[in-house]
């Protein structure tokens, strides 16, 4: 189960600017980010600021004019990596059924973990900062939710439940296909029952 934070999850990662890029050099923060996460992705060194600074044939000290540590770096590839939710909110249609808002939240995130598997390997091990993204996912899941007037921890226990199937998903090699559309439906089904019960109770 990936850890879920509070908060909106749309604060970015504090910028340092100490030091500055040598004369001349064209690194940028998007550039940095870009790298570090093709450098996640190809699993061939483990990842650290001096191998990101080989990658990018720099000096490691450039690299702290824009992120203050590793730490910092990582929540914000991790950020933009998943920058794909941030279209979810405008995808929302008044009338859109529960199906359709889960499908279009779900479809976001399927879209970025397709893109960066090895990304969402490491946020399932907990090997890099994801509560920001996590946070935001669970804001627009209860955002999806909401008409269903369902208490918040069962909300929460349902993103989860959606969170960590879409990882399985992907773990099993298809999630490039619409299997994943069959157990988001489902969830929905089952929170349906929910709000069903809650009325006769």
């Amino acid at each position: 189960m990936v850890p879920h934070a509070t908060g909106d999850g749309q604060n970015r990662p504090a910028l340092r600017n100490r030091g500055r890029p040598r004369t001349g050099n064209a690194l940028t923060e998007a550039a940095i980010l870009e790298a570090a996460l093709t450098l996640l992705e190809s699993r061939t060194v483990t990842f650290s600021l001096r191998a990101l600074a080989r990658h990018l044939k720099t000096d490691p000290m450039a690299l702290y004019h824009y992120f203050p540590n590793k730490q910092a770096l990582l929540a914000a590839a991790v950020h933009s990596a998943f920058s794909q939710l941030d279209l979810t909110e405008a995808d929302f249609q008044p009338e859109d059924d529960l199906v359709k808002r889960l499908e279009t939240l779900a479809g976001h995130y399927v879209a970025a973990i397709e893109r960066y598997p090895g990304l969402t390997v490491d946020i399932i091990a907990g090997h890099v900062p994801a509560q920001a993204v996590m946070a935001h996912f669970d804001r627009l899941f209860a955002q999806a939710t909401a008409p269903l007037n369902l208490p918040r921890t069962a909300v929460s226990e349902a993103g989860h439940v959606l969170v960590d199937y879409l990882h399985g998903v992907m773990l099993a090699g298809q999630v490039a296909g619409q299997v994943w559309r069959t157990g988001v439906r489902l969830i929905a089904a089952g929170m349906h029952h929910q709000q069903s019960s809650e009325r006769r109770s």
